[in-house]
C-alpha cells in the first residue's frame, strides 16, 4: 500500500512538472519592446532580421530592401547604419521587414509590443493625429533575445524612445475680410455689394513627410452668392491656374484644392511649398436679396456662428503620406446689412401720407423710396454710415419739404438722427399742406373797394376835363 502511494505521488509529480514546460518555455520566449512616441501617433514594428542559431549573427528576413540586408549581415552590425538603411527603405516605400501585429496609437504616447521571435526590430511611425502639422519623425532599431547586454541586462525587454526625432507643430486656418468696417471678422455691406474674404492656412509637412492632398474648403451662407476665387498663394508667390483647382457646383463647399502635379513637385523639392509657410486665398463673395438684415447679440455667440447673419467660413483638409486624412476648422466672419424705415407726416396733426418719394445718399450711391400702405417707406440693405436724407416728391396737396436730413447707421444697425421716433422705430418727416386763396371774405372786399375807387378817380377826372373844355 505504501509502495503503491509512492509510485502515485510520483506519477503526480511527473505530470505536473510535463505540463509545466509548455508554460516555462513559453514565459521565457516572450519578448517586449515598450516604445515612447508622442500622444496620438501611430507605431509599428517590423522585425528586419533573424538571430542565428549560434546567437552571435543576424540574417535579414526574406524580401527585405537590400539595403537593410546589407546592414544587417555585416560583420559587426552597426545599428546607426541598419536605422539608416530602414529610413531610406521606408522613405522609398521598399520592404522594411515583416510586421509584427497591428499598427499601435498609444493614449499618452507609450505602446508596447510583444514577440515570441528573438531579433533585430526597426520601430516606425506610420500614422499622426489629426491637426498636427508633422515636419520631421523617426525610427529605432534594437534588439530582442535571451542574451545580455554590454551591461550584464537581460535583452529580453527593450525600452525605445523615438518621441525625440519627431518635429511637429499646430495646424492654423484663418479667415478675414480685406475690407472691413467693424472689425476683420465683421463688416458691413450693401445688397448687391461684392466682399473680398480671406483664407490662410498653414503648410503641412515636409518633402519627407509629404502630402498627398491640400484642399480648403469654403462654406458661404443663404445670404451670399460666390463670385470667384480672386488669388491663391503660397507665401508671396502667387499660383497659377494649373496649380489648383476650385470646386463651386456648391456654395456651401467650394473647393480650392493643390493639384497633384504641383504637390509632386513639391515632394520633389522643385518649388517652395514645403518652405514656406501659409497657403492664402482671397475669395469674392456677393451679398445677395436673401441677405439677414440686422444684427443681434447672439451674432457672437459660437453656438449661432453658422445660423445667424451672413455668415463665411472655411476648413482646410489634407491627406499625409500614410493617407490619413485630417481637417482643421477655421473661424467665421459675418456680413451684415440693414434696414431705414422712413415715416411721411402731415406736420400738423402726425396723418400718415402715402405719394412721398425720397433719395438716401451715401458717396457714390444714391437710394429712392416712395411711401405707401401708411406713409411708410424703407431703404433697404444698407451699410454702415452717415447718409442724407431728402424729399424730392412731396405727397398731393402737400409742399414739398426742402430740408435735408442726416441718418446715421451705427455697427450694430443702431439709427441715429434728429428725427428718429422711437415708437414708429424710423425717421419722421413732416410736410405741411399748401394754402390757396379762399373766395369772398376780406381779401374780395379791399379788391372792390380799390375797384370802386379807382372808378370814382376817373369819373370826377373825366367831370373836370368837359367843364374845363366848355370854358374856352
Amino acid at each position: 500500500m505504501k509502495a503503491t502511494k509512492r509510485i502515485f505521488a510520483v506519477v503526480m509529480i511527473v505530470m505536473m512538472l510535463a505540463l509545466m514546460i509548455p508554460f516555462s518555455a513559453s514565459a521565457a520566449g516572450r519578448y517586449t519592446a515598450n516604445i515612447t512616441a508622442k500622444e496620438g501617433y501611430t507605431v509599428t514594428l517590423y522585425k528586419i532580421g533573424a538571430l542565428n542559431s549560434n546567437g552571435t549573427a543576424y540574417t535579414a528576413v526574406s524580401g527585405v530592401a537590400a539595403g537593410i540586408e546589407n546592414a544587417v549581415e555585416a560583420s559587426p552590425v552597426v545599428p546607426q547604419d541598419v536605422l539608416d538603411a530602414a529610413e531610406a527603405a521606408k522613405k522609398a516605400g521598399q520592404n522594411t521587414g515583416t510586421k509584427i501585429g497591428d499598427e499601435i496609437a498609444g493614449a499618452t504616447g507609450v505602446v508596447t509590443f510583444t514577440t515570441d521571435e528573438a531579433g533585430l526590430y526597426y520601430a516606425t511611425i506610420t500614422g499622426t493625429p489629426a491637426g498636427t502639422n508633422v515636419k520631421k519623425t523617426g525610427g529605432s532599431i534594437f534588439y530582442l533575445s535571451d542574451a545580455k547586454n554590454a551591461s550584464g541586462a537581460a535583452m529580453t525587454t527593450a525600452t525605445v524612445d523615438i518621441s525625440g526625432k519627431i518635429e511637429d507643430g499646430t495646424v492654423n486656418v484663418k479667415k478675414e475680410i480685406v475690407d472691413y468696417d467693424i472689425s476683420n471678422a465683421q463688416t458691413t455691406a450693401m445688397v448687391g455689394e461684392e466682399v473680398t474674404f480671406k483664407l490662410t492656412a498653414s503648410i503641412t509637412g515636409t518633402k519627407d513627410e509629404y502630402l498627398k492632398s491640400y484642399v480648403i474648403h469654403d462654406s458661404m451662407s443663404d445670404g451670399l452668392d460666390y463670385v470667384k476665387v480672386d488669388s491663391v498663394y503660397v507665401d508671396e508667390i502667387k499660383l497659377n491656374a494649373a496649380e489648383y483647382t476650385v470646386t463651386a457646383t456648391d456654395k456651401t463647399d467650394i473647393r480650392i484644392a493643390l493639384s497633384e502635379a504641383y504637390l509632386n513637385d513639391a515632394k520633389a523639392g522643385t518649388n517652395d511649398f514645403y518652405d514656406s509657410a501659409n497657403v492664402i486665398v482671397n475669395i469674392v463673395g456677393k451679398l445677395n436679396a436673401n441677405a439677414v438684415k440686422g444684427r443681434t447679440t447672439d451674432d457672437d455667440k459660437t453656438a449661432y456662428a453658422n445660423t445667424v447673419a451672413n455668415y463665411n467660413k472655411d476648413s482646410l483638409e489634407y491627406t499625409n503620406k500614410y493617407n490619413d486624412t485630417s481637417t482643421k476648422e477655421g473661424n467665421t466672419v459675418h456680413v451684415y446689412t440693414f434696414d431705414v424705415d422712413i415715416y411721411k407726416v402731415d406736420a400738423t396733426n402726425d396723418t400718415k401720407l402715402d405719394g412721398a418719394t425720397f433719395t438716401l445718399t451715401k458717396g457714390s450711391y444714391t437710394f429712392e423710396a416712395t411711401t405707401a400702405n401708411g406713409g411708410k417707406a424703407t431703404f433697404a440693405g444698407l451699410e454702415k454710415g452717415t447718409y442724407t436724407l431728402k424729399e424730392t416728391v412731396a405727397p398731393n396737396g402737400y409742399n414739398l419739404n426742402t430740408t435735408e436730413y442726416t441718418v446715421t447707421i451705427g455697427d450694430n444697425g443702431t439709427i441715429t438722427s434728429a428725427q428718429y421716433d422711437a415708437t414708429l422705430k424710423g425717421v419722421k418727416i413732416g410736410d405741411t399742406p399748401v394754402v390757396m386763396p379762399a373766395t369772398g371774405g376780406n381779401g374780395t372786399m379791399i379788391f372792390t373797394i380799390v375797384g370802386a375807387s379807382l372808378i370814382a378817380c376817373a369819373g370826377i377826372l373825366f367831370i373836370i376835363l368837359k367843364k374845363r373844355a366848355a370854358s374856352k
